[in-house]
């Protein structure tokens, strides 16, 4: 699993996650709402599993929320599956994309989370984030 260290933010009456550096923000997924909140919790690891990491456009890069720009640092063919490796915030993430990508070594990928299958762990106690911790 891949983990991003970020804080808790509200804004305009929404509940967001931020990176340590800020180049991720997003609203949080409404199952993270009432625990974050009871909790009062502000610090956490937003943890991401590499088939939950999906190539976004090759053509066109933005700014979006949810989107992680990074230079690719390793493509890695497996048979029936692609691992790419990229850093993003001094650390390295990685990636898995079914069958044989095209992305080589060296090039800019946009690289989108599924924010469905996100995890988030409470900083202090490393404990998951979860309805049934309420």
């Amino acid at each position: 699993m891949n983990f991003i260290k970020g804080e808790i933010l509200s804004e305009n009456s929404h509940i967001c996650f931020q990176s340590a550096l800020k180049n991720l923000t997003f609203v949080i997924p409404e199952r993270f709402k009432a625990p974050i909140i009871k909790n009062s919790i502000k610090q956490v690891w937003l943890g991401i599993r590499p088939e939950d990491i999906h190539l976004k456009s090759e053509t066109v890069v933005n700014n979006n929320q949810d989107v992680i720009n990074s230079e690719i640092h390793l493509v890695e063919p497996l048979g029936n599956q692609t691992l790419i490796y990229f850093s993003f915030e001094n650390q390295q993430i990685v990636s898995e994309h079914r069958g044989f990508a095209t992305q080589v070594k060296g090039t800019l990928a946009q690289l989108s989370l599924d924010l469905e299958k996100i995890h988030l762990f409470n900083f202090l106690t490393e404990e998951r984030i979860e309805e049934e911790n309420i």
